[in-house]
């Protein structure tokens, strides 16, 4: 396969370049606190993954110490949860900040749905 016909990644369907200056809207309220970092950090773990500090930093352009620091601010405002050593996954009330969707939980399912009678 010859590579002058690959396309660059910029081209390609769904990419999101989060490098630089940009930052990921939040359809919520942000709180007053909330950070350009934290943007990035919560816009990863809406993914639904659940990611250690080092591998958020490796797919952003903040520090893995950056990352941490904000994680434990992100975790006091419950907007990310801790689970386990080092890891952490995303709350639905950060799902709520990050889509403006209430309800989600974090494994998928929407809990604002009703419920047969």
């Amino acid at each position: 396969m010859d590579d002058e016909n690959e396309p660059e990644l910029s081209e390609l369907p769904g990419y999101l370049d989060l490098t630089g200056d940009v930052s990921p809207g939040m359809m919520g309220e942000t709180p007053e606190w909330f950070t350009n970092a934290d943007a990035h950090i919560m816009f990863i773990l809406c993914s639904g993954l659940t990611l250690s500090p080092s591998i958020i930093a490796e797919n952003t352009d903040i520090t893995r110490v950056t990352v941490s620091r904000r994680l434990s601010t992100l975790q006091a405002g419950g907007l990310v949860e801790k689970v386990g050593r080092g890891k952490y996954k995303i709350t639905s009330e950060g799902i709520y900040l990050v889509t403006g969707e209430p309800g989600v939980d974090p494994d998928g399912s929407n809990s604002a749905e009703e419920t047969p009678d």
